[in-house]
């Protein structure tokens, strides 16, 4: 799949450019959280972990919030390895206290909030099955998840241009100290590999085509 280039970040990053990104600048051998959301799709396929008990992963599509606190027991039973966690930004808002939680503990851990101001897997059910109706997955305001994790005593940065990933990741990894890098991604980005469909037992149907 072409990996779509620099002139993308105006309307917001495109996943798939910024996954390989992420994976250029983090070092080889991490403790690595996967949220349940859209972004799992692009991470699944295109962001290789190259050490066993490196990978804490939810298994499904229901426990959004598992990665930003998976993330917290991982680096205390590991504290040698750098922590990183990627979360959408509805799965963040449903657990981002816990980042005072690493504050406290003085745990140097990382999350990066994919932010395309969407509930982005039900939102894409939603416009595959309802004539590009929409109800309650998209956020009409853009919260700063930077601003709100320096409220809460932890390092806060926001990444709007692929330009921008290396430093932060590396200001991120060096700081010593809890961090949310706010990505500010595509809402409407080039569809991931799907791995998977939906099904629905109280429609009786498989839909003719996979939603994300």
């Amino acid at each position: 799949m072409e990996v779509p280039g620099e002139e993308s970040d105006a309307q917001g990053m495109e996943p798939l450019r910024v996954v390989e990104e992420l994976r250029r600048v983090l070092p080889k051998d991490i403790l690595f959280s996967l949220d349940t959301g859209d972004h799992n799709h692009y991470f699944g396929a295109f962001f290789p972990i190259y050490s066993p008990r490196r990978l804490l992963y939810p298994g499904g599509w229901t426990p959004m919030g598992f990665g930003p606190t998976s993330i917290i027991g991982g680096k205390l039973a590991r504290p040698d390895l750098p922590a990183v966690c990627v979360t959408g930004d509805g799965g963040f808002l449903m657990v981002c206290q816990e980042v005072i939680t690493a504050v406290e503990w003085g745990l140097p851990v990382i999350w990066v909030v994919f932010n395309n101001q969407t509930l982005g897997a039900i939102r894409g059910g939603q416009l595959a099955s309802y004539g590009g109706r929409v109800i309650g997955t998209e956020f009409s305001e853009n919260a700063d998840y930077a601003a709100l994790a320096r409220s809460l005593r932890a390092e806060g940065l926001t990444v709007s241009r692929y330009a921008e990933i290396e430093d932060a990741i590396g200001h991120a990894l060096a700081c010593g100290r809890p961090c949310v890098v706010d990505m500010r991604i595509a809402r409407d980005p080039a569809p991931p590999p799907i791995a998977g469909m939906w099904f629905e037992p109280e429609r009786d149907e498989i839909p003719p085509r996979p939603r994300s």
